[in-house]
């Protein structure tokens, strides 16, 4: 028996360049274990609010410019009471909270996902002391 073999094709009359759309960067691609809500969760969030013992205050000086960019290759970088930070971040599997862990300390971090939707989001934030603090976001545009 022999191999069947396709016949040689023609080589390429086209010059390098000719004929060819120009090729866009890829976009970031969603990592497989990533759920609808770690994808919604993945833009820059501003600070708007936040509360304490079921009062919500406004912006002071020393959050005013609080923020959190949750990244797709799943690096954190934020603002908080006027303090930035980076490090990484990941969800756990009923996607309720957001576990952080910061750059060069490992400190760990622990933010309950109270509201998520497409251009609101709130976080709480309990301290080592158990103190929390909810913080409110509306997506950056």
């Amino acid at each position: 028996a022999f191999a069947q073999t396709k016949p040689a094709q023609p080589a390429s009359t086209k010059k390098p360049g000719q004929g060819t759309a120009a090729k866009k960067p890829a976009a970031a691609a969603v990592p497989a274990a990533f759920g609808a809500k770690d994808t919604m969760l993945c833009k820059q969030w501003k600070v708007t609010q936040t509360e304490q013992f079921a009062v919500k205050h406004d912006l002071n000086d020393a959050n005013k410019n609080d923020a959190i960019a949750f990244l797709l290759d799943k690096t954190v970088i934020f603002t908080m009471e006027g303090k930035k930070y980076t490090g990484t971040w990941m969800t756990d599997k009923p996607k309720t909270w957001v576990h952080v862990t910061i750059d060069g300390t490992n400190e760990k971090m622990r933010f309950k996902i109270m509201t998520l939707e497409k251009t609101k989001l709130a976080l709480e934030y309990r301290d080592k002391d158990e103190f929390y603090t909810i913080y409110y976001y509306d997506a950056v545009k």
